[in-house]
């Protein structure tokens, strides 16, 4: 596929066609001009408005921190995790530890990769120093599954983002969760309270002020009004352990999107919307969400 100011291939004999998605535009009549090697041809063609193709999470705009998608990762089924590209505004470098990486899942989910992680030490993902500096609020969405039983001691996806130092444990053998996600204590999300984490959900950390969350799959299990956000800016936030209690995630992770500031609740329903259909996990979703029935678009 082309993209505007993009570049691609063909060969003879390939039929070309040329379509303008517009997010906020109004219908109107463009000029796009299409250059194979020294010839140019112009196309006038009409564009259909707002409201024409799906809502992705580029989307948010500046709200958009990291989005990290399974289209960007190279190779074939345990091909080593070195780095997965970041697509958001601000190109991110997640790179693996090193001494053994994740690998690439094949066919994980909905025919899409996923990043596996044996729960191994240096078998994880880590973020640059300087990435949540600064930061008063955010949230991180996250399509995953867990190896294991709902007691088998596991660690979190999303690891160490908040300063607590007692450690994150995502479940322990009670079954219950821990995490200080953006936050400078830890949270307690009991067994009773939450769903599954050994199927594929679309899980949602937030910790915004006085307002810290966990979600799965657009239902809030967990929520405390007292919550100060606070997040760790010594470079060693990671995806797939927390290293103050030496607890590595064994598992699948598909996709990441995290987001900075204070999402509306319509922008929040967007992004579990858009990941649940894309991971076919849409039936997952409660009554009443505005898409459980559609993708979102825009």
């Amino acid at each position: 596929p082309f993209v505007d100011g993009g570049s691609g291939t063909v060969v003879l004999g390939d039929t070309l066609s040329v379509r303008e998605n517009a997010s906020s535009a109004p219908a109107g009549v463009v000029n796009v001009p299409l250059t194979i090697g020294t010839n140019t041809q112009n196309f006038t063609i009409t564009t259909a408005g707002a409201g024409t193709r799906d809502w992705v999470p580029s989307d948010l705009g500046a709200k958009l921190g990291l989005w990290l998608r399974p289209e960007t990762l190279s190779g074939a089924n345990a091909t080593a995790v070195t780095s997965w590209p970041d697509s958001g505004a601000g190109n991110v470098t997640i790179n693996g530890a090193g001494n053994g990486y994740p690998e690439v899942l094949a066919n994980a989910i909905n025919g899409l990769k996923a990043v596996y992680m044996p729960g191994a030490p240096q078998r994880y993902l880590s973020l640059p120093g300087s990435y949540l500096s600064g930061r008063t609020s955010g949230a991180t969405f996250y399509v995953s599954k867990h190896n294991g039983t709902e007691t088998t001691t596991n660690g979190p996806i999303i690891g160490d983002w908040g300063t607590d130092g007692s450690g994150e444990i995502f479940p322990f053998n009670n079954g219950n969760l821990y995490s200080a996600y953006g936050n400078g204590v830890r949270n307690n999300i009991s067994s009773a309270s939450r769903k599954t984490v050994t199927d594929w959900r679309v899980s949602a950390l937030q910790s915004y002020p006085s307002d810290w969350r966990f979600y799965q799959d657009g239902t809030s299990i967990f929520s405390s009004g007292s919550n100060t956000p606070s997040w760790r800016t010594d470079g060693n936030a990671r995806i797939g352990c927390a290293t103050t209690s030496s607890s590595y995630f064994a598992g699948a992770v598909a996709e990441i999107v995290d987001t900075v500031g204070v999402l509306s609740t319509a922008e929040r329903q967007r992004v579990e919307g858009y990941l649940a259909w894309k991971f076919g996990l849409q039936a997952n979703l409660p009554s009443g969400h505005p898409h459980k029935s559609a993708r979102p678009t825009i």
